[in-house]
């Protein structure tokens, strides 16, 4: 909660200051869980990023472990960062816009739903679809992020080719 209470602080600030300063142009980047390769390579498994360590305690799960339960929203990290492009490239059409990222749900249970049939020797416990559809009511968690997909002109990468990026660096450090 805290990080998300700093986040909102900061960018409230940010917009104060585009008001008093109307010489800036001022776009905020507002990514929800960001998920990723990391842009370095892994060489010591015990020192990734969060977001990658929510995959690898997955990955660590035997078959008939129970899947913890961890719910929210996705934006893959190189979606990020072309966002952050976007707005750096065209200042005068992104000034004043608050761009959401967001892709989709994720949960534990869809992470290792997406994990089994991509690396089938891992042998890990099997996520439920439906359990995940049970755990993300999308109904609770709804979003708009149209106006961001349009301004950016790109489509957000899946959260399979996400996990998938992320599971083949994460095994690459063993």
């Amino acid at each position: 909660m805290g990080y998300d209470a700093a986040n909102t602080y900061a960018e409230k600030e940010v917009w104060k200051f585009s008001e008093a300063h109307k010489d800036f142009n001022v776009t905020t980047v507002n990514p929800t869980f960001v998920f990723d390769p990391q842009a370095y390579e892994v060489k010591i498994k015990a020192k990734i990023n969060e977001s990658a360590e929510i995959v690898n305690r997955v990955l660590k799960l035997k078959p008939t472990d129970k899947i913890p339960l961890h719910v929210g929203r996705f934006v893959d990290v190189r979606d990020v960062a072309k966002a952050h492009d976007a707005a750096a490239k065209k200042p005068d059409e992104f000034n004043g816009r608050r761009l959401m990222l967001l892709h989709t749900g994720c949960s534990n249970e869809l992470i290792a739903h997406i994990i089994n049939p991509k690396f089938p020797d891992m042998a890990i416990s099997k996520g439920l679809l439906k359990k995940h559809k049970q755990q993300f009511k999308e109904g609770d968690m709804k979003w708009d992020n149209s106006k961001t997909k349009a301004l950016l002109g790109f489509e957000l990468r899946c959260l399979e080719d996400s996990m998938v990026d992320t599971v083949k660096q994460i095994i690459e450090a063993n």
